[in-house]
């Protein structure tokens, strides 16, 4: 009904119970249940990969990460609403009182709204495509996260951040000059960009013998095949992958080069256009590198290109340094843009996304056409699982 999922009706359930709460409990009863709240759903938003890590059975895994959520923010409520009816019992003015109790309504609702979300997002990257899709799905989550205004959602991608781990190579310096030329606004981006745009997806998923959530993105490049790079999926037996649609797939990883940094993924009932491959460009040159910086929303993100050299570079398991041929760019590449497409002003396909530079530095540094190629021209081919080594220690 309305579009909404099962998980939608249980959580506007819970959010009239944390309203009617609220109301009954006054503003300071609800403050210090918030800030335990807050304090157990802090806890479950990192407790949770944790606990993924140590259930190895696939079947007990989401029961005991639903059971520990729960228990660390019933804990951390407790004690946060026994402060504040000790502070209550100060409050002797019917008016006061009455004030007190629409604001602790007004204030259980809306912090639970705002920890439903971050536990959410915990819950969504453990790579089970079953909680993904719930979470993709919802109603409820989507319109909270719409309506958090802009602070507060800027403080919880710093915290996706944070848990999601650093997922995205650095480099020391910038090898080239940089350009003065000003990198065109996503709003100035191009339709064929646009259009390509569609064709990227996240990849997500724990890698268990870490205990880390990984996150990154992808692009696709034949019929069910999805190229990312290695260190996305290193130590990854379960990814998931979420299109622009919100539709959640299982993956396996089918090919796995950790000296250039590249995967191709298997994903069964995906139906998504291919992106095509342009030609190489040159210092100057207008781009554009599209994924989902932090975890998050997807960003389409100008670029310009500042060189393409051969660069000796590193593995994923920072040893081995080889030869690569690779874009260096000018543009915002953040965590989680890790395996995005980059691409020219028809939106075709000129290389991808794999690492920035150190320093904050808003510099990028993408695989040429040369490098991904043979993976790319080659996708279809690949259709038995590989390992896919142990954790990238980015």
């Amino acid at each position: 009904m309305w579009g909404m999922t099962w998980l939608d009706f249980l959580l506007i359930i819970s959010l009239i119970g944390f309203l009617v709460s609220g109301l009954r409990k006054g503003f300071f009863v609800t403050l210090g249940a918030i800030i335990g709240f807050l304090a157990g759903g802090t806890a479950a938003f990192f407790g949770i990969p944790l606990v993924s890590t140590w259930v190895s059975n696939p079947g007990w895994r989401i029961f005991w990460v639903i059971t520990a959520g729960v228990v660390f923010i019933l804990i951390g409520q407790g004690i946060g609403m026994a402060i504040g009816a000790r502070i209550r019992l100060w409050l002797n003015f019917p008016v006061l009182k009455k004030f007190d109790r629409l604001l602790g309504g007004v204030a259980n609702t809306v912090m639970a709204s705002l920890v439903i979300s971050a536990i959410a997002f915990s819950a969504a990257t453990m790579g089970i495509p079953f909680v993904t899709q719930q979470v993709a799905s919802s109603k409820v989550i989507g319109n909270i996260e719409k309506w958090t205004p802009e602070p507060v959602r800027n403080f919880i991608e710093s915290a996706r951040s944070t848990v999601m781990g650093q997922t995205i190579p650095e480099l020391l310096e910038p090898f080239a000059p940089q350009l003065e030329t000003e990198v065109p606004e996503e709003s100035s981006l191009s339709d064929e960009v646009n259009v390509a745009a569609k064709s990227v997806v996240k990849i997500i998923g724990t890698a268990y013998a870490c205990g880390v959530n990984q996150s990154g993105s992808g692009f696709v490049i034949a019929p069910e095949r999805i190229m990312t790079n290695a260190h996305v999926v290193s130590g990854i037996t379960e990814p998931a992958v979420t299109t622009r649609d919100g539709d959640v797939l299982s993956a396996k990883v089918v090919y796995f080069d950790s000296v250039a940094d590249i995967a191709v993924l298997d994903v069964p009932g995906l139906d998504v256009k291919p992106l095509v491959r342009g030609g190489e460009l040159g210092r100057g040159d207008i781009a554009a590198f599209l994924g989902f910086p932090g975890g998050g929303s997807f960003k389409a993100m100008g670029a310009v290109i500042e060189s393409l050299s051969t660069i000796s570079i590193q593995n994923i398991y920072g040893a081995e340094p080889t030869p690569l041929r690779i874009y260096q760019l000018a543009g915002d590449v953040e965590q989680g843009n890790s395996g995005g497409p980059l691409v020219d002003s028809k939106g075709n396909v000129v290389g991808m996304i794999f690492a920035k530079a150190k320093g904050g530095t808003q510099v990028g540094y993408a695989l040429s056409l040369t490098e991904i190629d043979k993976a790319f021209s080659k996708a279809s081919i690949f259709t038995e699982p590989v390992p896919t080594g142990a954790c990238s220690p980015h």
